[in-house]
């Protein structure tokens, strides 16, 4: 395998990259060093290695770099100083996972090669873990093997939430809606790699890809998360423009024969089929609620704006902190009877954003994501596959985070981000080699 033969004659901070690149998207919060979660040493340790390594010897630090890096991080931390938690443990670990993990893969990324690596290591890993999730169909997390977290707040490995009758797949990222996500950047990935392939619709690597699209999009299904089911199908349909006529009927035919065999399920009353149609419509629809379960969230997001003004008071530029856990019970009906549900979180990267760093805080990531947006439709116009892939994949995520506050995911969003990065600044300083992609 030409992975397991590059390694030899990389050097140790290479080496240790791509180790960490297999690792860290994956590791669950809950195996833990003395009860500290152990990736938080996996990311010390790569900035170690990054201190020492030649990259960051050979790295251009241009003007205009270090000046966007500068302005970048100095305005997302402005709220956490005016909050007084800068030097807190929670804080750190958010700016290493943001921004420190972008700028750790940029330098270490400084060839084709390297980065082709790396992205066939995220996409074998994220095969493994949707392979391995669906033991917890029938209650098992084989992520329980090593779950050593004995502090005081429940993060343990589970076997996952029930939801009409089935466990949601959420494996080492325990939150079904963050799994959905990461299977989408791997799905994100295949496509990509079936774009550079794309000659031949019926050869031996094509219809793998397409089969192994088709099993990820299988896993995200058992995640039962709307937002997620529904944009993995934005995800299709922007890259459907990018594959030839013959792969795009081939998916329309797969996309019409799910729908179909869904649609029979329906009728026939299979409460999983039902449930997961019920909510969808819940994005759109009022009326769909009445017939929903106890895991209905429409009534409660419908107000989550006032909730977090309430909440903000008059701390409405800086915020009420990071390190802030909002904490709040609300009544909710289904038509026909009244629960009530607590409340950690505000499924809302973007409400969380303003509640815990103001508008301050929201506007500076607001604006970096637009920017970022930007440079990858711009180099997509182009017809540039990567930058494509790159727009696609950042798109949806931005879209996605509307219905979660930005979780375990981000583990793979941001090193992702640095990678895209990679490309336009190899670009630019005029490294970029005509090398064959792996496929």
């Amino acid at each position: 395998m030409k992975i397991l033969t590059n390694l030899k004659r990389k050097t140790f901070s290479d080496i240790y990259l791509y180790f960490f690149s297999f690792l860290y998207p994956i590791l669950p919060q809950y195996c833990t060093i003395k009860n500290i979660y152990a990736g938080r040493f996996l990311v010390l340790f790569a900035f170690v290695t990054l201190i020492f390594s030649d990259q960051i010897r050979s790295f251009r630090f241009t003007k205009t770099r270090v000046l966007i890096s500068v302005l970048a991080l100095g305005t997302f931390i402005v709220p956490m100083i005016a909050n007084g938690e800068l030097l807190t443990t929670g804080a750190m670990h958010y700016i290493s996972i943001r921004y420190l993990m972008i700028i750790y893969y940029i330098i270490m990324l400084d060839t084709d090669e390297k980065r082709n690596t790396v992205l066939n290591i995220f996409f074998i890993s994220g095969i493994l873990l949707a392979v391995t999730s669906f033991s917890q169909l029938f209650g098992f997390n084989i992520f329980s093997l090593v779950d050593n977290y004995t502090g005081e707040y429940q993060i343990s490995a589970s076997s996952g939430p029930v939801r009409w009758g089935l466990h949601r797949l959420s494996s080492s990222l325990g939150n079904a809606i963050s799994f959905g996500i990461y299977l989408t950047f791997i799905v994100s990935i295949c496509f990509y790699k079936l774009t550079l392939i794309n000659r031949d619709p019926f050869g031996k690597k094509n219809v793998a890809y397409i089969l192994i699209i088709s099993f990820l999009d299988i896993a995200i299904l058992f995640t039962l998360s709307k937002a997620a089911i529904f944009f993995a199908g934005v995800l299709h349909l922007l890259y459907l423009f990018k594959l030839d006529k013959i792969s795009q009927k081939i998916f329309l035919g797969a996309f019409c024969l799910a729908g179909a065999g869904c649609l029979v399920l329906y009728f026939l009353n299979v409460d999983v089929i039902v449930g997961l149609w019920n909510n969808f419509l819940e994005i759109f629809f009022h009326y769909a609620s009445v017939k929903n379960d106890s895991q209905s969230t429409y009534y409660y997001r419908l107000n989550l704006y006032d909730r977090v003004k309430n909440m903000l008071g008059e701390q409405t530029l800086f915020g009420l902190g990071r390190c802030y856990t909002p904490y709040s019970y609300y009544y909710v009906s289904n038509g026909t009877s009244w629960w009530y549900r607590i409340m950690w979180s505000y499924d809302n990267f973007y409400l969380d954003t303003l509640l815990k760093q103001g508008i301050w805080g929201l506007a500076c990531v607001s604006v970096q994501y637009l920017i970022t947006l930007i440079i990858f439709f711009v180099g997509a116009i182009k017809k540039d596959k990567f930058s494509f892939f790159a727009f696609a994949t950042v798109a949806v995520y931005l879209l996605n985070l509307i219905s979660i506050e930005g979780l375990y995911e981000g583990r793979l969003f941001y090193p992702l981000v640095g990678l895209f990065f990679s490309y336009y600044n190899m670009k630019r300083d005029g490294k970029q080699k005509n090398i064959k992609r792996i496929a």
